[in-house]
């Protein structure tokens, strides 16, 4: 079912945005408390989309 690989796919490059920016927040040059806090709104925002990716994935399953 192709909206299944669509899903994973987009749950992988979820993932991997959210590590990347994870990787910044602890280690990397966040120049300010801005920059921070721009970087925590954009982990929020991933977060909202991986759980939306859910939520669609479990009802097209339930559709089947």
């Amino acid at each position: 079912m192709e909206i299944l690989y669509i899903c994973e796919k987009m749950n992988k490059l979820i993932k991997e945005r959210q590590e990347s920016i994870k990787e910044t927040l602890c280690s990397g040059p966040v120049t300010d408390f801005t920059v921070f806090k721009e970087l925590r709104a954009k982990l929020a925002e991933l977060a909202v989309l991986e759980q939306g990716l859910k939520t669609l994935l479990e009802r097209v399953s339930d559709d089947d």
